[in-house]
């Protein structure tokens, strides 16, 4: 039951509309253990780095474990983050490696965001009904001209 010092971090819209026309927009921090579970509201119109940084400073400075790194997976987010965490010191770490946080959105999806007022499940996509939080998409061929015909071992 103990704060490990990796952390790992979501900021993203969620499939619930706020007052019938605005995302809803979640920051979620936890620990890599998952026993620490903390979760923000940003209103849509403060979805930004320094609001990021503000929310997460904020997290760190109620924590009694303060963390050495923060992970986070979302690609679309990676400049808001990385921006975010520039300016903290942390080590901010985009990875795939967010097992606690992966587990912790597919409970979200699964048992709360379809109960809030609001929901849209059209909204949901990866983690949603029917998907998963880490869906690997139907590898597609590549054409002809990207595809590599011969190989060669080299050395630098």
């Amino acid at each position: 039951d103990k704060v490990t010092p990796d952390w790992e971090l979501d900021c993203y819209s969620r499939p619930v509309l706020v007052d019938g026309k605005k995302k809803l927009w979640e920051i979620l921090m936890t620990d890599s253990s998952g026993n620490m579970r903390i979760r923000r509201a940003l209103p849509s119109n403060k979805v930004n780095s320094r609001e990021v940084r503000r929310v997460v400073e904020e997290i760190i400075d109620e924590s009694d474990v303060k963390p050495g790194t923060i992970r986070f997976f979302r690609g679309a987010m990676f400049n808001m983050i990385n921006i975010a965490l520039s300016e903290i010191d942390v080590i901010a770490k985009p990875s795939r490696c967010t097992f606690a946080l992966a587990q912790w959105i597919e409970e979200r999806n699964r048992d709360i965001y379809p109960n809030m007022k609001g929901y849209q499940p059209t909204m949901s996509g990866i983690g949603g009904i029917g998907g998963t939080f880490l869906d690997i998409r139907t590898a597609v061929k590549l054409p002809d001209a990207l595809r590599g015909e011969k190989y060669a071992f080299v050395g630098l």
